[in-house]
């Protein structure tokens, strides 16, 4: 921050500010020099802006993704399983069937 507005350009980004009760909040923030007829950096001007209530809803976004993620990741292992269970089911019917006794049929 300090080496871009050294150089006479304008910078941009996030802060954290102190409220006048002491808690902390995030800030969006643009400073940029104030020069001289000379080009002298002589002062400077600072605007910022409340990030709180885009942060949350960020943190909101993000959390929103990793629970989509998880939900098509379990879905798809669910599938999985069921497939597995499918072909278990399947295999003990057909040698349950095999096991199976059939009656002759008489004058064979």
């Amino acid at each position: 921050m300090w080496n871009t507005i050294s150089a006479g350009k304008t910078w941009n980004g996030r802060m954290v500010d102190r409220r006048k009760d002491g808690s902390l909040f995030p800030v969006w923030m643009s400073i940029a020099p104030i020069l001289d007829a000379n080009g002298k950096i002589i002062h400077y001007i600072a605007v910022q802006r409340d990030y709180t209530e885009h942060q949350l809803l960020q943190e909101k976004l993000s959390n929103e993704i990793k629970m989509q993620s998880l939900s098509i990741a379990v879905g798809g292992i669910a599938h999985e399983f069921n497939n597995i269970l499918a072909a278990m089911m399947g295999m003990h019917i057909w040698s349950g069937t095999l096991k199976m006794k059939v009656p002759r049929p008489s004058g064979c």
